[in-house]
């Protein structure tokens, strides 16, 4: 993970805009496939996509695959401006780690047909 990535959820993480906005945040995706996306949620509207993909050379190098976007908040759900249109995103409060093999559940969103779970993932 970035030093950029690092630095975003530790001033978020100590942000007001945490409590008025509960997604705001970094979240990631798990995955048994070539691919792993994350996504943040940052204050005022702005966000950031990864897509970081293993290359089929079989080399130990990832594309990283990066796209901005706008977000706006409509209940507990977010759209999110991504390529040119729009990606729904839902907050959950409970979202199941069974998907990677742990018990519990911890906070999360559903959405671009996958979850993400909000990092670090603490599953309880």
């Amino acid at each position: 993970m970035s030093n950029y990535f690092i630095a975003v959820v530790l001033i978020l993480s100590t942000s007001n805009a945490v409590a008025v906005e509960p997604f705001i945040g970094h979240y990631s995706t798990v995955t048994e496939s070539e691919c792993n996306y994350e996504i943040v949620f940052l204050p005022n509207g702005i966000g950031i996509f990864l897509a970081t993909c293993r290359r089929e050379d079989g080399s130990h190098i990832d594309d990283i695959q990066k796209q901005n976007f706008t977000w706006k908040r409509n209940g507990d759900t977010v759209t999110a401006s991504i390529d040119g249109g729009d990606r729904y995103f839902e907050y959950k409060s409970s979202l199941s780690c069974g998907s990677f093999g742990s018990k519990g559940a911890t906070e999360g969103l559903e959405g671009y047909g996958m979850q993400f779970w909000r990092v670090p993932i603490k599953c309880e």
